[in-house]
């Protein structure tokens, strides 16, 4: 069974002994703790549920089809669906999946999922069960009608669920078992896996948030900030639930009673501790932006780089925590601020993606941290192809399939594992590489004499009357309208980009079938028109 792995994980995410307790309790009764389940499957060796997941994640069921067929799936056996049939829970989770590149019946994946459940994604009323409640019964009770709301609320079952696996289980080593343990994780990688278990989060009014509020309980800032701009307050917050204080703060160089809230001043720390950078991004850094001449506006966390590329998580991006793109020399690009990430165990590295040959371990697929960064930076700067996520710390396909080109190029044995023998080669290749260059040292630009509030960014509408035929592969404002669109309308777009990708074209096309229209995934007149209509 899955209980200790998934009790880990919650835990890591932030329920309490009693509240990770008692979602196990629930999902027991849900699904037996099997990520994989599909409701009702009685077939021997659960043949329906390993084929119903096979088919979703070959596409041969599509997301509407899997969104909208009420058959509940994995722990929680999510299942519900609005009247349309455009918008529901298996809808958030089909989205939640792809965006996290794990397999749909990844057991942590589902945790993640219904951490952010919890965390804006429609169940925020329910978080404080898991972290704050402190009788076992009441919590079972409390998440079996508030949360998974099924239709025979066999709470006295769930009960007793709850209490054997509370015998069965290890609660106290928690942080560091499993495979998934984040107790043992590359800073780096433990920031960017909470970061991105909060995309999706709506802030709930006025700015007021659960970053500013549990921030606001310490004296890591020089006040309360709920209910101010909180790009910045999201970026720290990361750090604190990460590493704790005093730790987390000091890793990104604020003293205590900091002003750290408003990005001029984060970038004045950053800066007077010389960890202050103009160029070459790194996953985990702190990337900050100017709207205006002058001025530090925003804020956010890189979470990948390549491609040209600096993709983000950031906080107060259309009242929400949101991912962007945008290109490295994107001139509202002010620069990037570098963690301490050598406080927390991690390198102390401030150098660019290329040399260093020598490492600790063979890298391979499943790895993450920042050497896995720097292998991949330097595949990149030999013309590898790293896929849309680049340099993001996390040895996937895209990395392997790289690795194993590289040794073929180079006469080794093709593994997809980078040893010694791959590391040293691939240093001899960036030595005589042309094209290589040093990676630039840190440079202070000028100070804005008057420090701002840091301020979301949104959709600029002069930039882009008339809208465009969009087809996939397009960029652009419009495209951006065209998510903000769809995710007004409930169908399953989470956050707004500028780039019509593939995820993006298969929600079109279901779109347009919806309201039979031709199912191209083309933007044009008609679906323009459908798209503006009142409902």
């Amino acid at each position: 069974m899955n209980y200790q792995k998934i009790y880990n994980r919650l835990r890591q995410l932030g329920f309490s002994e009693i509240g990770a307790v008692a979602m196990l309790g629930n999902w027991e009764a849900e699904s037996g703790c099997e990520a994989n389940r599909l409701e009702n499957d009685f077939s021997p060796y659960r043949s329906t549920s390993k084929s119903y997941t096979q088919g979703v994640t070959n596409g041969s069921i599509s997301r509407q089809t899997f969104g909208s067929d009420q058959k509940g799936y994995g722990l929680a056996q999510w299942t519900f669906v609005n009247q349309n049939g455009t918008a529901g829970r298996k809808f958030n989770l089909y989205d939640f999946w792809k965006r996290s590149e794990r397999s749909l019946d990844d057991p942590i994946m589902q945790c993640d999922f219904c951490w952010w459940e919890l965390n804006g994604g429609g169940y925020g009323h329910v978080r404080t069960v898991v972290t704050d409640e402190t009788d076992l019964y009441t919590a079972v009770s409390k998440l079996c009608t508030q949360y998974e709301q099924p239709g025979n609320r066999n709470i006295d079952t769930r009960f007793s669920n709850a209490k054997k696996i509370r015998s069965q289980i290890n609660l106290n080593d928690w942080q560091g078992e499993g495979d998934e343990s984040m107790a043992n994780q590359d800073p780096v990688q433990k920031v960017l896996d909470i970061a991105r278990c909060e995309v999706g989060y709506h802030e709930q009014g006025d700015n007021i948030t659960k970053y500013a509020a549990d921030l606001d309980r310490t004296n890591w800032y020089n006040g309360a900030k709920n209910g101010f701009p909180y790009c910045d307050v999201f970026y720290d917050w990361l750090f604190y639930k990460a590493f704790g204080d005093p730790l987390g703060r000091e890793m990104i160089c604020q003293p205590a009673g900091s002003a750290g809230a408003g990005c001029l001043y984060s970038a004045q720390y950053y800066k007077n501790a010389g960890r202050w950078h103009t160029a070459n991004p790194r996953p985990g850094d702190q990337i900050f932006f100017s709207w205006s001449p002058g001025e530090y506006s925003h804020t956010g966390l890189v979470e990948s780089v390549g491609n040209g590329e600096v993709r983000t998580i950031e906080g107060n991006t259309s009242d929400m925590v949101a991912r962007r793109t945008y290109a490295q020399n994107d001139p509202r690009i002010i620069g990037y601020g570098r963690p301490r990430w050598e406080l927390a165990g991690g390198s102390s590295s401030e150098s660019g993606g290329t040399g260093g040959g020598s490492v600790g371990r063979i890298l391979k697929k499943g790895c993450t941290g920042t050497d896995v960064t720097v292998l991949q930076e330097n595949l990149m700067a030999l013309g590898y192809d790293l896929g849309r996520w680049g340099a993001d710390g996390d040895f996937g396909n895209d990395t392997y399939n790289a690795v194993v080109q590289f040794q073929r190029d180079h006469g080794l044995e093709a593994d997809g594992e980078a040893g010694p023998d791959t590391l040293g080669a691939l240093e001899t290749a960036l030595k005589e590489s042309a094209g290589t260059t040093e990676p630039e040292p840190p440079q202070e630009p000028d100070e804005p004499e008057t420090p701002e509030e840091p301020v979301s960014a949104e959709i600029p509408q002069s930039e882009f009357w008339p809208l465009r035929m969009l087809k996939p592969g397009m960029k652009g404002a419009d495209v951006e309208v065209l998510c903000a669109l769809l995710k007004a309308r409930g169908w399953g777009v989470h956050y707004v980009s500028d780039t019509y990708g593939s995820f993006l074209e298969e929600i079109v096309r279901e779109f347009q079938r919806a309201y039979g229209l031709e199912i191209d995934g083309i933007v044009g007149d008609e679906t323009w028109a459908k798209l503006f209509e009142r409902e």
